[in-house]
């Protein structure tokens, strides 16, 4: 201890600058304040899927539209002061006046109820014209996860004991999307080899051997998930149509802005 007090310091520590200080901008928009109407969206967005899952866990525990969660609470709070911030900066505009201008109200009217009634669940709004998009990206995430997961295994393991179980979970996440005519068609190719490879592996276990599949039915997987990875990275028509409404929004808007 003694030696700690009369011994100089390893290093001088120098006094803070200011000019070293950092800009914290996490909460800051992405977008100029001409182009608001795309993070105003995105915001929205936000706010209508928390309100969207917000409704469903009240319905769960049976709440009334007027109690919720202090999580729901502080994050839609969050997107209502980012979207005030927003539309304040913006010349003869309020967050009301704005979203029917732009159209949001169509697109979000979960969201936008919320936002004129802070507090209150609109539990009566069970869809939303962007729900489908939301549920379509969601399913193609789940998809690519799973399509790369297999495909990483038929490259890498020796060991394939887990393959019809992840081929099950494949053929649900197509299922999702079986409206879509690629994706109908990889959900029968899937049908056609299941019980095939299924008894394969089964057959190996039964004689104690290394479940492992035989390099046609590799190929095959690996093929099958290529293509899959394909369309998840180039989505079809069908999937980008979920997307109209919201496009039609941003051109007006961006009409406007020009005009």
């Amino acid at each position: 201890m003694c030696a700690a007090i009369t011994c100089p310091p390893i290093r001088e520590l120098h006094s803070y600058s200011p000019c070293f200080k950092v800009e914290v901008c996490l909460q800051q928009p992405l977008w100029p304040v001409h182009d608001a109407v795309y993070e105003v969206l995105s915001l929205c967005s936000q706010l209508d899927i928390l309100c969207a899952r917000e409704i469903l866990q009240a319905n769960k525990e049976k709440r009334a539209a007027n109690h919720i969660s202090e999580n729901f609470s502080n994050k839609a709070q969050l997107v209502i002061e980012q979207l005030n911030s927003l539309t304040s900066r913006l010349p003869n505009q309020n967050l009301t006046n704005y979203l029917e201008t732009v159209g949001v109200t169509k697109l979000y009217p979960r969201a936008v109820r919320y936002l004129s009634k802070p507090g209150l669940l609109p539990t009566d709004i069970t869809w939303s014209p962007m729900d489908d998009h939301i549920e379509a990206l969601a399913a193609m995430q789940r998809l690519h996860g799973l399509a790369s997961q297999i495909h990483q295994d038929m490259l890498s393991l020796n060991n394939h004991k887990y393959i019809a179980h992840q081929l099950s979970l494949l053929h649900q996440a197509l299922s999702v999307l079986s409206q879509v005519s690629c994706m109908a068609e990889l959900k029968q190719n899937i049908e056609s080899h299941f019980t095939t490879i299924k008894r394969c592996i089964g057959d190996l276990q039964d004689q104690g051997q290394t479940p492992y599949l035989a390099e046609e039915n590799k190929q095959w997987l690996k093929d099958l998930t290529s293509r899959i990875l394909s369309i998840c990275g180039n989505p079809p028509p069908e999937i980008n149509q979920c997307l109209y409404p919201a496009v039609t929004v941003l051109r007006r808007a961006r009409t406007d802005i020009v005009s």
